[in-house]
């Protein structure tokens, strides 16, 4: 605790920058883990599934990760406000493993299917960590 009020003053400007660098950190890490998926997602659609094109490929990446973020913006809302999140978060990792899971199957190393398959959760993981810590500022 600062014991004077230079102290205080030195302490209280020094921690502002700290919730805007985390936000960006917390974002880079979810936009480049959900990418990354929506890549191997896309490949696993246009080279294994029957009848996707390049185009068309993009629809499973779109559904599974594209599920996950929004109901990842959902339990955001939901936690700003105030209210219970429980349902976006559940889907939100029920849509997660799906991606993850997809990414695993698809790739022909033990090495590769680890990195493949921790990139969805490592990006829903950070953001979960962010709302929680959102969630505890809303109720102090």
């Amino acid at each position: 605790m600062p014991t004077s009020e230079g102290e205080a003053v030195r302490s209280t400007r020094a921690h502002r920058w700290l919730p805007t660098v985390s936000l960006v950190i917390v974002a880079t890490a979810a936009v480049m883990g959900w990418a990354a998926s929506f890549v191997g997602l896309h490949d696993y659609a246009q080279h294994v599934m029957t009848g996707f094109s390049w185009y068309t490929a993009w629809l499973l990446p779109a559904t599974f990760d594209g599920a996950a973020f929004a109901c990842t913006l959902m339990t955001y809302r939901a936690s700003i406000a105030g209210r219970s999140a429980m349902r976006g978060r559940a889907l939100m990792w029920m849509f997660t493993a799906i991606s993850s899971w997809i990414n695993w199957i698809h790739q022909p190393t033990i090495e590769t299917k680890i990195v493949a398959a921790g990139l969805p959760v490592a990006a829903v993981a950070v953001f979960d960590v962010g709302l929680t810590e959102l969630r505890a500022d809303y109720e102090a």
